[in-house]
């Protein structure tokens, strides 16, 4: 038996606009990404799903939504599929955190996951 998982990003908010950071700031869609999503869920008609599992936070939910509209399918809301927590990072213009924490900027990017943006002093 095969399994095909689709790995799907949330649609636009503000935050994404302006390049700020969002982590788990529960930011909303924008006007934009509920029409990105809502396209999304029409590209995505005619493919079968079993499941959706989404992160909590609205962004992602929202979007999920539009890609179950219509199927029979709730969307099972795991906080565990969470963005990273981005700790003092969030809210911030990406541009401020370059420049207020430029090593911590660049070793995120090289180390990805391992990296806890918690640690920023």
């Amino acid at each position: 038996m095969e399994t095909e998982v689709y790995l799907i990003r949330h649609g636009e908010t503000r935050w994404n606009r302006e390049r700020r950071v969002q982590g788990h700031w529960d930011e909303p869609l924008s006007p934009q990404g509920k029409e990105q999503a809502r396209r999304l869920g029409e590209f995505l008609r005619d493919i079968p799903f079993d499941a959706i599992y989404s992160s909590d936070l609205a962004r992602a939910a929202q979007t999920a939504a539009c890609v179950a509209a219509d199927r029979g399918l709730d969307v099972h809301q795991l906080p565990s599929l969470r963005e990273r927590n981005s700790g003092e990072w969030e809210g911030l213009l990406i541009d401020e955190v370059i420049q207020r924490h430029p090593e911590h900027w660049r070793t995120i990017w090289h180390q990805g996951g391992q990296y806890g943006v918690e640690k920023v002093e």
